[in-house]
């Protein structure tokens, strides 16, 4: 019996080792610009396999109101496209790229603004 739960274990292991870090909830944080801007940030993140898609609201970034990001999941890496849609971005270009860690219940990491939103960059760091 006890080699049936060891083999058991081992298996779940394995396979709970391929799916990558749990990246959905609701998530609440700061973004921090080079430039020495800031601001909050509230994320929701909807997660299956190694996808994700939600809202992104980015206060004090005067690009971003809200906005829709969809990405995936890779171990503990997130990579993340914000996208708004007409009429604030008729052109559905990306405006922010976001890559992070996730740990346990915390997401750190850094971004790239492009678009209409200009090329700045920074560092964010968000809870659930």
């Amino acid at each position: 019996m006890s080699k049936r739960v060891a083999i058991i274990s081992m298996l779940l292991g394995i396979s709970m080792a391929g799916c990558g870090a749990d990246a959905g909830g609701h998530w609440y944080g700061t973004w921090t610009g080079e430039a020495g801007t800031s601001g909050n940030l509230d994320v929701m993140i909807r997660q299956s396999g190694g996808g994700v898609v939600g809202t992104f609201s980015g206060a004090g970034m005067s690009c971003v109101e809200v906005a829709t990001l969809t990405g995936e999941v890779s171990g503990d890496e997130v990579k993340m496209t914000v996208k708004q849609t007409a009429p604030n971005s008729p052109d559905g270009q990306p405006l922010v790229e976001l890559t992070g860690k996730v740990t346990d219940n915390k997401m750190d990491g850094t971004f790239q603004m492009q678009g209409r939103c200009g090329a700045g960059k920074g560092s964010f760091q968000i809870a659930r």
